[in-house]
């Protein structure tokens, strides 16, 4: 199996202060959540309603082309520097309060496969609002945003949404969980993700992959048997998830994005 580098191990739940002055206060709820028909309940077997926002920044945000250094090489012409966006304007307490008062009680956060073994600091700048979080790795960096986001009562989806920290679409390495590794190795990394916060019931879910869409020549497909089945592919990651990882995760497995013309722009199919 695949590890991921030796850093430091994510804090606990409860280690990072939880955000303070809040405009709503947080949702009660029972980890770890379940399915049951198309409800999904909490561990008391009351049904949790999902209203999550997608923390954008760590599944990284270079165009392709340009200067990596330059925002303007970057969607939006934001660098997130392969973390999630903001550290670097608003503390992380008042950031949780905004995400209250929009009414979450969840929150998806992508990551890159890259970012997980990117071994350098964040630059400080990149955390300027935020400087606990100096000197940290990108992982360690979404270890304290995961803690801090549990520790305020939100539940957290962890969401696959790249290979390499580059922004979708076209032609970006991206298209497929086995764009430039394998199967297996997108599965290792799943079980190392899992495994990293088990010890937190507040992290709720894996959302395996982001908008599984064909490259050059072809089409990812379900059930056909090859390596670009997406059945197949979320069958054994869910499995060994659950199995090797942590029973308690709900999986979550987007459909087939897209077909086509694989050029960022047009149309999705």
């Amino acid at each position: 199996m695949s590890a991921l580098p030796a850093q430091a191990a994510p804090p606990a739940a409860g280690t990072v202060p939880a955000a303070a002055g809040t405009t709503a206060a947080a949702e009660e709820w029972t980890p770890p959540l379940s399915t049951r028909g198309r409800w999904i309940v909490d561990a008391d077997g009351d049904r949790f309603r999902l209203r999550s926002g997608n923390w954008d920044g760590a599944q990284g945000s270079w165009n392709g082309s340009g200067d990596r250094t330059d925002p303007a090489a970057h969607h939006a012409g934001q660098n997130s520097h392969g973390i999630p966006l903001g550290l670097d304007r608003v503390p992380m307490p008042a950031l949780l309060a905004d995400f209250r008062a929009l009414g979450l009680n969840s929150v998806r956060l992508p990551f890159s496969n890259e970012m997980l073994r990117t071994a350098a600091p964040v630059p400080d700048a990149a955390v300027a609002a935020n400087p606990a979080l100096r000197g940290k790795t990108p992982l360690q960096v979404f270890d304290a945003v995961v803690a801090a986001l549990t520790d305020a009562g939100f539940a957290v989806i962890l969401n696959n949404h790249t290979v390499t920290t580059r922004w979708c679409c076209g032609l970006d390495g991206n298209e497929r969980w086995n764009s430039g590794q394998t199967t297996a190795r997108w599965a290792d990394d799943w079980v190392a993700m899992a495994r990293r916060y088990r010890g937190n019931p507040r992290v709720v879910g894996a959302d395996l992959y982001n908008e599984v869409r064909r490259d050059t020549f072809h089409d990812p497909n379900w059930g056909l048997g090859d390596d670009r089945d997406w059945h197949a592919a979320a069958q054994e990651a869910a499995d060994r998830i659950l199995t090797e990882g942590n029973p308690d995760l709900l999986i979550v497995v987007e459909g087939i994005n897209w077909t086509g013309i694989p050029v960022d722009g047009f149309p999705h199919g």
